[in-house]
C-alpha cells in the first residue's frame, strides 16, 4: 500500500502540474521537467517495486505535458515564426516516441530529439521579458540548432544510448558510492561532493546570467502570467467564456494527427488497450469528427462554456456515452478494452480536445483584435492622409 501511495503521488503531480502551462508555462514546464527528472529517484528511494517498465511510463507522460505545452504555444505565442518552429520541433520528436514506442529501440529517440521541451524554455524565458516577435527567423532557427546539436543530442545519448542515469553518476563519480547507497551515505561518504556540486550550480546561474544580458533590453518587468504578456504586447486577456467552435479544415486534421500519435503512445502502457495502430487512428478520428458534430449543434444553440473544467466535465461524459454506445453498436465486447483503461483513453482525448480548441479560439481572438487594430491605425493615417 506504501508503494502505492508513493508512485500514485508522483504520477498525480506528474499529470497535475502540467495543466498550468497555459497560463504561467515558465514555471509550470520547469515543474514539470523537475518531477521528471526525480520521479525514477523517487521511486528508487521510497518505494520496491520493479521500474523495468519505467522508460515506456516515462516517455507516456513526458509526451502528456510537451503536448500540452505545444497547445499552449497556440494559445501564447500568436502564430508567428517562432511558434511555427516549435510545432515542427514538437511534431519532429512526437513521430519519433511513437516510434520508439513499437521498437524499443533508445537510437530512435537519439535521431528523434526532445529539443521542443528546451526550445520552448527558451522562448518563455525571452517572453517573460521582451517580445519574441522581435526576433528573425533567422535567430529563431540559430537557437533551435544550438539546442538541438549542443544539447540535446548529448543528452538523449546519454540516458537512451549509453543507458546512464544522472543520479547514479553523481554517486559513483562526485560522492565515491555505490549506486544502491543511499544519498545520506554517499553525501558522508565524500562530503566535498556537496560543495563540488554547488558550485557548478552556481557557475551554470552564472552563465545563464551573463548570457541574459546579451539579450536586446528588458521591455517590461518580469512576468510569467501568459495573459499579461499578451496584454504587453498588444492583446487582451482572454475572455473567461468560451463559445463552442467547429471546423473541418487544417484544425480537425491536426487535432486528429494529434489525439491519434498520443492515443498510440498511451495505448503502449495502459492495461488491456488495443494496440492497432489502425484501430487507434480510426477510433480517435471517429471520437474528434463526433466532438466537431457536437459542438457545431451546441455552436448554433448559443451555448457558452463558462471554463475549462466544465466543458472538459461535460465533453468527457459525452465522449464516454458515445463510446458506450458505439461498442454496443459493434457488438464485439471481446474486443473492448477495460473500463477504467477506456475511461482514462477518453479523458485524455477529450482534454487534448478542449484545451487545443479553446487554445484556437484565444488565438483566433487574438488575431482578430489585432487585425482590427491595424485596420484602425491604418484608417487613421488614410484620412490624415
Amino acid at each position: 500500500m506504501h508503494d502505492e501511495l508513493i508512485i500514485g503521488a508522483v504520477v498525480v503531480a506528474r499529470l497535475i502540474i502540467p495543466l498550468f502551462i497555459s497560463r504561467y508555462p515558465l514555471p509550470a514546464i520547469i515543474a514539470s521537467l523537475v518531477i521528471d527528472a526525480l520521479d525514477q529517484t523517487i521511486s528508487q528511494s521510497f518505494t520496491h517495486r520493479n521500474l523495468a517498465g519505467y522508460q515506456t511510463y516515462d516517455k507516456a507522460l513526458d509526451v502528456y505535458y510537451l503536448t500540452l505545452a505545444y497547445l499552449s504555444t497556440i494559445r501564447n505565442w500568436g502564430g508567428g515564426p517562432d511558434f511555427e518552429a516549435g510545432r515542427l520541433l514538437w511534431y519532429y520528436r512526437l513521430i519519433g516516441v511513437a516510434v520508439f514506442e513499437y521498437t524499443g529501440a533508445g537510437w530512435i529517440l537519439l535521431v528523434f530529439p526532445n529539443t521542443f521541451e528546451y526550445y520552448f524554455i527558451a522562448i518563455e524565458w525571452f517572453k517573460a521579458r521582451r517580445d519574441p516577435n522581435l526576433l528573425s527567423r533567422r535567430q529563431i532557427w540559430k537557437l533551435a540548432v544550438f539546442i538541438w546539436m549542443v544539447i540535446k543530442i548529448p543528452q538523449e545519448w546519454w540516458i537512451h544510448v549509453a543507458d546512464l542515469d544522472f543520479t547514479d553518476f553523481l554517486k559513483a563519480h562526485l560522492f565515491g558510492a555505490a549506486n544502491a547507497s543511499s544519498w545520506s551515505s554517499a553525501i558522508s561518504h565524500r562530503p566535498i561532493g556537496v560543495f563540488i556540486l554547488i558550485g557548478a550550480l552556481a557557475a551554470l546561474v552564472t552563465a545563464v546570467v551573463l548570457g541574459s544580458r546579451r539579450l536586446p533590453p528588458a521591455q517590461w518587468a518580469m512576468t510569467l502570467n501568459a495573459d499579461r504578456q499578451d496584454e504587453l504586447m498588444g492583446g487582451r486577456a482572454p475572455r473567461a467564456e468560451a463559445h463552442p467552435r467547429a471546423f473541418f479544415g487544417w484544425a480537425f486534421a491536426e487535432k486528429v494527427v494529434l489525439v491519434t500519435m498520443v492515443s498510440v503512445i498511451f495505448a503502449r502502457i495502459l492495461p488491456g488497450a488495443d494496440t492497432r495502430i489502425t484501430a487507434v487512428v480510426l477510433a480517435t478520428t471517429y471520437l474528434v469528427a463526433m466532438n466537431t458534430v457536437l459542438s457545431q449543434f451546441l455552436a448554433r444553440r448559443g451555448t457558452s462554456w463558462r471554463n475549462t473544467a466544465v466543458q472538459f466535465t461535460w465533453m468527457t461524459l459525452a465522449n464516454l456515452v458515445v463510446v458506450v454506445v458505439s461498442t454496443a453498436a459493434l457488438g464485439r465486447p471481446e474486443r473492448a478494452s477495460p473500463w477504467r483503461t477506456t475511461t482514462f483513453l477518453v479523458a485524455l482525448l477529450t482534454l487534448i480536445v478542449v484545451l487545443y480548441d479553446r487554445s484556437h479560439g484565444i488565438f483566433s481572438d487574438q488575431q482578430d483584435r489585432r487585425s482590427s487594430g491595424r485596420s484602425a491605425i491604418d484608417g487613421t493615417t488614410l484620412v490624415q492622409r
